[in-house]
Parts: C-alpha cells; structure tokens; sequence
C-alpha cells in the first residue's frame, strides 16, 4: 500500500474529516490493491472502537467514489472496494479467543465496526442478520459466553436501524430475541458471566423502549426538552453555588475552630501563671507574718532585758 495513505489515515478525527477526505480517496485510487487499503482501515477501526463511526463513513466515500479493480483472471468478476471490505469483516468475525484478551478485543472491535458500516448503508442488512445468526447459534442447544456480548454490543449499535416493519421480516426478528430471552435465564450464564446477562436483560430492555435507552428518558414527562434541560442547569448551578459557599463555611468554621483552641490554651496558660503568682504571694504572705512575730517576740525579750539589768544595778 502507498505510504501517503496511511500516514493521512494516521492523521484522521472527526474534526479534520473534511479536509483529508479527498487526499485519503486520492491516495486509495493510486494504490496498489483494494486488500491493502481495507487491511489498514480495518486495523485502525478494530483497535479504535470509538472512532468506528469515523472510519465507516470513510468507507461510505471510497465505496462511492473507489472505480472497481479488474480481476486477476479472466474468469474472476471484478473487485469492489465493498465486497473486499466485507469480506475482510465477516472473517474477523469468527476469528476470536476468549482466552485471549488482545484477540477479544478485536473481534469486539470488528463487530462495532460492521454495525457502523451498516448504519452508513456500506453493507447489507441481511448478511449483518446471518452473522447474529451464526453468533446465537439458534439451531444449537448452547452459545458461547464471548458471542453473546458481540450480539449485545452489534444490538446496542443497528437496533433502532434494522427494527422490522413488516410482519415476515418480524416474525424472523423476534426469534433473535428470542433466544435472548431463554440465554438470560441460563442459569450457566448466570454463574459464569453476570455481566454479559446483564448485557443481554439490558438489551431486552431496551427493544422494549423503542431502543430509547431510560437515561435519554423523562418518567411522567416525556422526553428531555431544551428548556428542561436549561432549568436543570440553572438548578445544577444553584446547586454547586452553595456547595461552595458551605464548603467555605466549613472552612472558616474550621479556622475558627483552630483560633478558638490557640485561644484556650493562652488562657489556660495564663491562668496557670497567675495561680503561680498568687501561691508566691501568699508564700510571702506567710513568710513575712513569720517575721513581724519574730520580731514582736524580740522586742519583749529586749523590755525584759532591760529590766533586768535596772534591777540589778538597783539592788547592788
């Protein structure tokens, strides 16, 4: 395949689409094998599930605007860029491993991949119907686990696409879901894979809703209108108003509070000194008492000394 191709491809997002998709149908024209082309975009959507929309568009365009490639055998028809597409998909689809991780994901990949390219009319409703038939095993008693989540993830994407309109087409319809019904109440199911009987009691679900999932839905009001929608944002943003301001309450609360201990633990210090100073008053207190009676004592012994001594000096 010509290197300007891929590298363009590698370049590729919604935002740019318009710009490179003239040069990637350029590029696709001049290269050597419809294969090769396919191969790369393929690779890309499979490992890329999100950008699945992207890529089948882009298949939409080549398939248009892509001339047929002569055969290689007089004998051989020609190639078309949708017949080697599909081709390339539907033998991804039975190339899988549930043991493997990286190869689930592949084949995961390729199944969103298909539905995609169904939703953009580059395939046909019925061989998308044969692959869910083949991956349900209707004429099989069992269904593996990895292929009832690929059936589940290609619902989710063409449901509300293929939903029959007429009665044969509905009656061959519901015997899809059908089989959905009996795999959600397998109790092996059950046991070996919750997740994926979640999945497929959700897709129920969902064909009952008219493939509206219930969180586009309003119950009692109908669908979501856009003033709705405008008041629960002014609500939404009432509300994280005063989240805010209760989270700066609680801030300054909590700064308060940390003041308030500061505060406590000056007081307790101070009056912790000020019992200090009053048990050394009342020690001096006391200790000067002592002194005044020591004193008084001192001067009656002096009277009687010198009373003494007069008497002395009388008498003799």
């Amino acid at each position: 395949m010509a290197q300007p191709f891929s590298s363009i491809l590698g370049k590729l997002t919604f935002e740019n689409y318009g710009l490179l998709r003239g040069q990637l149908i350029d590029s696709a024209i001049f290269s050597a094998d419809f294969l090769e082309v396919v191969t790369a975009i393929h690779n890309k959507a499979i490992t890329e599930p999100t950008l699945c929309p992207l890529y089948a568009r882009l298949c939409e365009d080549l398939c248009n605007n892509l001339p047929p490639y002569p055969p290689k055998e007089q004998s051989a028809k020609a190639m078309t860029f949708r017949n080697t597409l599909w081709n390339t998909c539907r033998n991804a689809c039975y190339v899988r491993d549930i043991r493997n991780g990286e190869l689930k994901l592949r084949f995961l990949g390729n199944i969103r991949f298909v539905g995609e390219l169904l939703k953009f009319q580059v395939i046909s409703e019925s061989v998308v119907l044969d692959v869910i038939k083949d991956l349900l095993a209707i004429e099989k008693d069992s269904c593996p686990i990895d292929d009832i989540e690929a059936v589940c993830h290609l619902f989710y994407t063409i449901g509300k696409h293929i939903e029959p309109t007429t009665c044969h087409r509905t009656q061959k319809y519901d015997g899809y879901f059908l089989r959905l019904e009996n795999l959600s109440t397998n109790p092996h199911l059950a046991q070996r894979a919750p997740k994926v009987q979640y999945m497929v009691l959700y897709i129920l679900s969902l064909r009952s809703n008219n493939w509206i999932p219930t969180w586009e839905k309003n119950e009692g009001y109908g669908y979501y209108s856009s003033d709705h929608i405008t008041k629960m944002e002014h609500k939404l943003e009432k509300f994280e108003t005063v989240v805010e301001e209760k989270v700066t309450m609680e801030t300054n609360l909590g700064k308060l509070e940390t003041e308030n201990a500061k505060m406590k633990e000056l007081i307790l210090k101070k009056d912790s000194r000020g019992i200090e100073m009053l048990m050394r008053c009342m020690e001096l207190k006391s200790e000067a008492s002592e002194i005044a009676k020591r004193k008084k004592y001192c001067q009656i012994a002096l009277v009687f000394s010198w009373l003494f001594f007069a008497f002395v000096m009388y008498k003799y």
